[in-house]
């Protein structure tokens, strides 16, 4: 009985971990272009990166990839604006995060890390493609 109800308690917890937080949500109007907008389901703001692979017959003017910060509940995010007779296709890959991915480091300002009294720390540079982030190590 137990590993039954552990099991189901596991199943459980992995399908509300593996949860969308953010929906992107589309639709065309009456001219024929796609306006853009994303349902938040957690409790934070969440921040959407979003990166479109493929465009056709439209325009896009915002910087590649698109990053913005949503609030709980439904915010609108831009629209794709019809170029040609036929309607905007696209493909569009997206990533969310809690924090702002494209947040400038200031590598001057004195940054205060919390730990616990009396643990051992050693800061560890690590360098991505320009991005620099600075590990912990205990």
């Amino acid at each position: 009985m137990y590993k039954i109800l552990l099991l189901l308690i596991l199943v459980f917890s992995f399908y509300k971990n593996s949860a969308q937080l953010v929906e992107i949500q589309y639709d065309y109007n009456n001219v024929g272009d796609c306006i853009f907008g994303a349902n938040n389901y957690a409790k934070t703001p969440l921040f959407i990166n979003l990166f479109f692979t493929n465009l056709e017959n439209t325009r896009f003017k915002e910087p590649l990839p698109y990053v913005k910060r949503v609030d709980p509940g439904f915010t609108g995010l831009f629209t794709l604006f019809r170029e040609e007779e036929r309607a905007p296709q696209f493909i569009f890959d997206i990533k969310t995060f809690r924090s702002n991915p494209l947040a400038n480091v200031n590598l001057d300002f004195p940054y205060l890390v919390p730990f616990a009294p009396g643990s051992i720390v050693k800061p560890v540079d690590v360098i991505f493609s320009s991005l620099v982030h600075i590990g912990i190590c205990d």
